[in-house]
Order: C-alpha cells, then sequence, then structure tokens
C-alpha cells in the first residue's frame, strides 16, 4: 500500500529512501567557492506590498497560537520574525513560481546542477525580518545546514537604514559585501557562508527563503524533517521551553541537531530491520507454498 502511495505521488521508493538516509548537500568547501547571483529589481512594488500583507495574515495566524521567536532571534529582532512558509504559494503563487524558476536558472547558470535530479524541491521556511536599530546585534556568519539554495529579498529601501550589510565569506577568507538594494533578490548555495552586520539605525525589512530537498512545510518555524510527518504539527514549540526574557530557547540540542541526532538513529535501526529481513530472504527464498505452509502453521494472520 505505501508503495502504491509513494507512486501515485510521483516518487520513487528506492532512491527517495536512499536520499532520506544520505541527503545530496553540497559540501561546504565547495559551496564557499560559488559565486552569489544578484537579480536587481526582481520584486515589483506590488510584490513587495503583498509581501508585508502576507505576513500580516501569518502573524495573524498560527492554529490558534502565536509563533514565538528563540532567544537568538529575539536578542537579534525582538521577536518580530515572522514566518510566512506555506503562505507565500497559497497566497502569491506567482511569485512563489518565479523563486523556483529563477534559483533554477542560477544553479544552471553559476552552480553545476545542485538543484538537478531531485524527488522533490519545495521551500523549507520563509521568514519576514524586521531588524530595528536600537538593541540590534549582527548575524553572525553561518550555513544554511540541510537546505540548497537560500534566496534574500530585500522589502526596504537602503536610506531606511545603516549597516545590515549582508556579506558571504569568500574562498580567501574574506568576508565580501554584496549590493543589495530594495526589490532585489539575492541567490546563493545555502551552505555557503553569510552573515549581516549589525543595522546601527533605521529599520531594514527582508524577506529569507530556503529551498530543500523535501515537503513543504506549514509550521512556523524553520522545519528540520524533510520527508516524515512534522512532529511540530502535533506538539508546538516542543523545540523550545519559555524563557524568562519572554523568548524560546531550545532545549539541548538544536534542530539540525536533531534531525542527524533522531533521524540517522530511526533510519539505523530501518537498516538493520531491512538487512535483517534481506538476509532471511537469502536463507529462505520466497515462495507461494512456503507462505501457504506459514498460512496452515497459523503463524499467519487472516489477512496477513
Amino acid at each position: 500500500m505505501l508503495g502504491l502511495l509513494v507512486v501515485g505521488l510521483g516518487l520513487s521508493l528506492v532512491p527517495l529512501a536512499t536520499r532520506v538516509r544520505e541527503p545530496r548537500l553540497p559540501d561546504m568547501p565547495v559551496a564557499q567557492a560559488t559565486r552569489v547571483k544578484r537579480v536587481p529589481g526582481f520584486l515589483s512594488d506590488d510584490d513587495i506590498n503583498a509581501l508585508h500583507h502576507v505576513a500580516t495574515v501569518a502573524r495573524a495566524g498560527g492554529n490558534g497560537y502565536t509563533p514565538q521567536a528563540t532567544l537568538e532571534r529575539q536578542e537579534r529582532e525582538g521577536g518580530r520574525t515572522v514566518w510566512i512558509n506555506h503562505y507565500l504559494a497559497l497566497m502569491l503563487p506567482d511569485l512563489h513560481s518565479r523563486m523556483l524558476q529563477a534559483a533554477r536558472d542560477a544553479d544552471a547558470e553559476l552552480w553545476g546542477g545542485v538543484l538537478e535530479e531531485r524527488e522533490m524541491l519545495s521551500i523549507r521556511s520563509v521568514e519576514y525580518h524586521t531588524v530595528l536599530g536600537e538593541g540590534g546585534v549582527a548575524m553572525a556568519p553561518h550555513a544554511d545546514y540541510g537546505s540548497l539554495v537560500t534566496i534574500d529579498f530585500m522589502l526596504s529601501d537602503t536610506d531606511e537604514f545603516a549597516g545590515g550589510r549582508l556579506q558571504t565569506l569568500e574562498p580567501d577568507g574574506q568576508m565580501l559585501p554584496h549590493p543589495f538594494e530594495r526589490g532585489d533578490a539575492l541567490f546563493f548555495l545555502s551552505h555557503k557562508y553569510h552573515g549581516v552586520s549589525r543595522v546601527e539605525a533605521g529599520r531594514r525589512n527582508i524577506i529569507v527563503a530556503e529551498i530543500w530537498e523535501g515537503l513543504p512545510r506549514i509550521c512556523p518555524q524553520r522545519c528540520d524533517q524533510p520527508w516524515l510527518p512534522c512532529y511540530c504539527s502535533y506538539a508546538p514549540f516542543t523545540l523550545y521551553e519559555r524563557h524568562a526574557r519572554g523568548a524560546y530557547v531550545k532545549t539541548g540540542i538544536s534542530d539540525i541537531e536533531r534531525l542527524r541526532v533522531e533521524g540517522l538513529e530511526y533510519y539505523r535501526k530501518e537498516r538493520e530491520a531491512a538487512e535483517l529481513e534481506e538476509a532471511v530472504a537469502a536463507e529462505q527464498p520466497f515462495s507461494l507454498s512456503g507462505v501457504l505452509e506459514l498460512g496452515v502453521r497459523g503463524k499467519l494472520r487472516p489477512g496477513d
């Protein structure tokens, strides 16, 4: 039944299982050597206004609870991050399609086919960021582990804020700042280290979207489970605990560490079970008479 369902969804079961266990992600050193693709004026004024509206709708949603920021985001943004993940495709399908196509174009031009031969390309997360100069801190260089392509959209005029320069780590070890004007889009491999200098004054408003090989997610956070059911759909904030400073802090391990530890353990058990099943099958080849004999002995339940 599962196989029929997977085939019905257009997915090939064996390659998918392989890629879940060993996702084909860009190597960090390779990603550092890749270029950033800037598309000036990717967003029109109407697009920008529509994104502001989508963020307002998403902020008012949340399935009965209000998305909160982690402590790190609380310190940097005052808890103003809004996850508009599935709202983008739902409310702005044309922009959603343009984003994915532009990412594919950048890949074909600059990155050698990172997005090719994937089971499913989806939006992992879309974050609407508002950073104010007062009390803001820089975003340290980091990589968006587990994603393939990161897309940044600038929603503010650059004369509305000071600082807040997006920079990427280059092979010479230097951080390279990139021109980033209102309406621009920057496309880069998610495993290319990037960061943002401190916003010193004003208001900086951007969108950060990540594309991964996995299912689209509707939870108001950056999900770390590309294929299995998303646990936060059933238990909001299972990754976080309330902090005295009014934010949520991650409990024990980060999202991606949870995926690596729990996810790999889950698939290790599945692989061991599959290997055991293969070993048994090798010793006792399948035959219809054998199945009937098991049924006669009463070792199969009715319907098995």
